[in-house]
């Protein structure tokens, strides 16, 4: 993922410029952590972006599963429906212990179990919501199969944006009480909103297009 190669890309070149700061022979010990702190903060806050932009499409692929829904029951199939009410009365006739682990149901037995709460078949909400991503993953395996891969391959970006995020900080060399201020800063700068890049000055639709925004002007 190219966070992840990004992130350890941010590492190598933000640890090489606190190491220039360490080497600056005009400098006591409390002016180079002031200047290596200074020359990583860009970096810090590039990092604590990409740990946000990784939590959103984490949370987002975890919502697109659970928007996945099961195949429905045509409206006003009623011959569906008592067909369904009597395969819960089945589970529901079962020993407490056949219901806790419940194995080799037909996808309709499930569908049924399912589609209904938990009490209806009196089935435990925990196997319950088994058999809800049995059947989900059966009836959209595609879809699940992408968006598992999806979350695969945020670990890499995960572990690489965590490990620079190591570095990072050991370069800084926080003296104590440093750290805290220093991270209420990124947090103040992460706040701001992101500023708009300047057109190229040989770019004059670029330039108009600033302009126009600047000042409200529509676009014709």
């Amino acid at each position: 993922m190219t966070i992840g190669k990004g992130a350890f890309g941010i590492r190598d070149a933000a640890t090489a410029a606190a190491s220039a700061a360490a080497n600056n022979p005009h400098l006591n010990d409390a002016g180079k952590r002031v200047t290596k702190q200074a020359a990583l903060r860009d970096s810090f806050v590039e990092i604590a972006r990409n740990k946000a932009e990784l939590r959103r499409i984490r949370e987002q692929a975890h919502a697109e599963l659970k928007a996945l829904a099961l195949p429905a029951i045509e409206k006003g199939d009623v011959v569906s429906e008592m067909r369904e009410a009597e395969m819960r009365a089945i589970v529901r006739a079962l020993p407490q212990e056949k219901r806790d682990r419940l194995s080799k149901l037909s996808p309709a037995m499930v569908a049924a179990i399912v589609r209904a709460a938990p009490e209806v078949s009196g089935v435990s909400r925990s196997v319950h919501e088994q058999l809800h991503s049995e059947l989900i993953e059966t009836a959209h395996s595609e879809k699940v199969a992408t968006v598992r891969a999806e979350l695969e391959g945020l670990k890499f970006a995960e572990h690489a944006v965590t490990e620079t995020e190591k570095a990072l900080t050991e370069a800084a060399e926080f003296a104590p009480g440093e750290e805290r201020t220093f991270r209420t800063q990124i947090e103040a700068e992460l706040a701001k909103p992101p500023q708009p890049t300047k057109p190229d000055p040989n770019d004059l639709d670029a330039i108009i297009a600033e302009h126009r925004r600047r000042h409200g002007i529509r676009a014709e």
